[in-house]
Formats: structure tokens, sequence, C-alpha cells
């Protein structure tokens, strides 16, 4: 039996929506870490919303990454604010001086880096011309109202960003 072709279309219109991937714009876009020694990759259900964001500030006066699972209700964010103003290749530590901050929200709590719990992000590559950024991270990070420290290793990401004013 043959379908009419508007069910046809809207049945391959929705089943390729649900196939997408999220990054469907660059799909070597990757990000991945540990969390107290457990693998944890971001993950979205929400079509409105990425897995990942990667913002740079104009000029490359900063580096913003969010990346959420939305199953978890985790995310993990880096933010690079270096003291001259513009970031480049190189290590930058997290310690929540001058907006150099790693942080996870779990548990519904958000847990940051801090002049005791610190850690670092290293730029590996810049490409400005095809706006892509790749590094490695890593932090521990520290809720005082629970008491309670994270540790997020193995970081690494390779993804494209846009610009923010």
């Amino acid at each position: 039996m043959f379908m009419t072709r508007p069910l046809f279309l809207l049945l391959v219109i929705v089943s390729f929506a649900f196939s997408c991937k999220k990054n469907a714009v660059d799909p070597d876009a990757s990000f991945s870490c540990q969390v107290d020694g457990k693998l944890w990759n971001p993950y979205s259900n929400d079509f409105k919303a990425p897995e990942i964001r990667c913002e740079i500030g104009k000029n490359y006066s900063d580096l913003f990454i969010n990346a959420r699972n939305t199953s978890s209700g985790e995310s993990i964010n880096l933010i690079v604010s270096p003291p001259d103003s513009t970031f480049r290749v190189g290590k930058y530590e997290l310690n929540s001086d001058r907006y150099m901050v790693g942080s996870m929200w779990k548990g519904q709590k958000d847990f940051t880096t801090s002049p005791d719990y610190t850690g670092f992000v290293e730029i590996l590559s810049i490409d400005k011309v095809n706006r892509k950024i790749s590094g490695k991270f890593e932090f521990a990070c520290y809720n005082n109202e629970v008491k309670e420290e994270i540790k997020v290793t193995n970081g690494v990401f390779n993804l494209s960003h846009y610009t923010v004013l």
C-alpha cells in the first residue's frame, strides 16, 4: 500500500529531525571529560538548545564554553578572560581570579574553582578563518554549602565558535 505524498514527506521530515546530531553545523565538534573518574559527555534532548556552546568575545577577548547534559541535569562551564584582554594558544589557570573559572552544575548545586580549588584550560589551536578552537582542561571545584569537591579531569574539546560583542 502506498502512502500519500504529504504523509510520506511528514514522516521523512520527522525521522530526519530525530536523527540529526545537535552539532550538525560541525560534525567534527567534540567535548568530553571525566567527572570524579567517570566519563562525562554532553547530551541534549532539547532541540532548541545545543549540547555545547562556544562563544568568543570580540577580538578574542574572552572564551566561554558551556557543555550540558539534559539527561543528568548537569553542565560544565569554562571561562577564560585573560588580564591582557586577548586569549591565545597557551595555558590559563582556572582559579576564579579575573574571570578564570571552571564550574560544574550538579544536583542543583554550583561547584566552582577558587584559590584553593584550581585547574587549567590549555588552548592548543585557534583557527580564526574556520572559527575553530581546540584544547584540554581539568579542574577541581567546590561547593561550600554542601562541603563537597568535584574533580573534572582529562577534558578535551574541539569546537566551532561564534563571536559575541
